[in-house]
């Protein structure tokens, strides 16, 4: 009976693959693009994404130059025996 249960938990599995990936178009549709800001414009507003993305990399190399230091330091000890 084992291969029964695994049969039908694959056909299930199956079954809701096919009707996601048919469905999936449906749900992804978005509204066309209202274009945006123009690039070459200077008065174009940096959004929070970019402002979020540079906090995360700032934050990033702190922790890296802090975990560097901290382990330069533990080299530079003399290993006591």
């Amino acid at each position: 009976m084992p291969s029964m249960k695994r049969f039908s938990t694959m056909t299930l599995a199956l079954s809701f693959l096919v009707v996601f990936l048919i469905f999936f178009p449906v749900f992804a549709n978005a509204d066309p693009g209202g274009g945006g800001c123009d690039p070459l414009n200077p008065g174009c507003p940096i959004d929070g994404g970019l402002i979020a993305l540079l906090a995360i990399g700032v934050g990033y190399g702190i922790k890296k130059y802090y975990d560097f230091k901290r382990t330069s330091s533990q080299l530079d000890k003399p290993v006591s025996e």
